[in-house]
């Protein structure tokens, strides 16, 4: 996911990473976005996205963790475990 695509996110998208693993390593790490992302007029690289999983975990994704995700749309393998698909 580019910075642009990131900033473009809005609330209840869901994002999901083929290398971080969850279910015993069979599925994929799946987060919703949790709020709007953050952006600074003084630093245009740089963006926040917040993020939840699970029941109560919350967190945010930074310009230089943006690599491995992608949305959930865009997933190549829809109601399959990511270890899958080649």
């Amino acid at each position: 996911m580019t910075i642009n695509a990131a900033k473009q996110l809005t609330r209840g998208q869901w994002l999901h990473n083929k290398t971080l693993k969850q279910n015993r390593g069979k599925d994929c790490f799946r987060v919703r976005v949790n709020g709007q992302p953050q952006t600074w007029k003084t630093r245009p690289d740089e963006v926040r996205v917040p993020v939840k999983w699970g029941y109560y975990n919350t967190g945010q994704l930074r310009q230089y963790d943006l690599a491995g995700w992608e949305l959930e749309a865009n997933c190549p393998n829809e109601n399959q475990p990511c270890d899958l698909v080649s």
